[in-house]
């Protein structure tokens, strides 16, 4: 595995909600500006704070040790969202009960049931299975990135490429070959994609339709591509 590849895995491991396919980290890496990664030694990195789950993860050693600091990681992460969800949970009943306590039983009980309900559906952590993760795919590589590579992403959720900022117009000369590759794939990706509804506005605030963003991000990644073809198209 190279170093772009166990990105990716790490993110989509610790953040299923936010990164749903290689698509979706492979945007916020290379067209997102302001994600906190930064290019170090020709690799996009994020400074993680000690402590925290992805801050265990051993994206420098074997695949082996790989996987084994991803299994601790996506432990603590469940544990953490755990305690919140409790937190959370006991802050609103508490909340709950001493709104209710004028109330009946018949009607307390009933708007408890209400709210567990209601706590199952939008605070019920979302809870990344590792060992199911590991059994499903038996850590083949090849057959996770085909399965992640999904491309179910629509060309309006692509970031407004910047010139000035996104990874793929500013890959520095000493870039490890993945992260060029990866880059080239987010590239090929934002140039394939159409817009499903082009002329509904790309931001409810906004005067721009999804076309004219769309088209944007395709005149920038063709120039992002041209850059990546001048300075890596002639090596051997």
């Amino acid at each position: 595995m190279n170093h772009l590849d166990k990105t990716i895995i790490q993110s989509i491991a610790l953040y299923p909600s936010l990164n749903k396919s290689r698509m979706s980290v492979l945007e916020h890496l290379f067209c997102t500006i302001g994600n906190g990664y930064e290019w170090i030694r020709g690799r996009l990195e994020y400074y993680e704070i000690p402590g925290t789950p992805s801050s265990v993860v051993n994206l420098d050693g074997t695949d082996e040790e790989f996987i084994e600091s991803l299994k601790i990681a996506v432990e603590m992460q469940n544990v953490e969202r755990a305690r919140s969800y409790e937190k959370n949970q006991n802050s609103q009943v508490r909340a709950l009960l001493q709104e209710t306590s004028r109330l009946s039983q018949e009607i307390s009980d009933r708007f408890a049931e209400m709210e567990r309900e209601h706590y199952e559906e939008f605070y019920a952590p979302i809870v990344f299975d590792m060992e199911k993760f590991l059994r499903i795919s038996k850590f083949d590589m090849e057959k996770f990135l085909r399965i992640s590579k999904s491309y179910d992403f629509k060309a309006e959720n692509v970031y407004p490429i910047s010139r000035d900022y996104s990874a793929i117009f500013t890959i520095p000369e000493d870039a490890e070959p993945c992260y060029v590759l990866g880059a080239m794939e987010t590239i090929s990706i934002v140039l394939m994609l159409d817009s499903e509804n082009p002329d509904a506005l790309w931001h409810p605030l906004g005067t721009r339709t999804n076309r004219q963003h769309v088209e944007s991000n395709k005149e920038k990644a063709r120039e992002a591509m041209e850059r990546i073809n001048r300075l890596w198209g002639t090596r051997g």
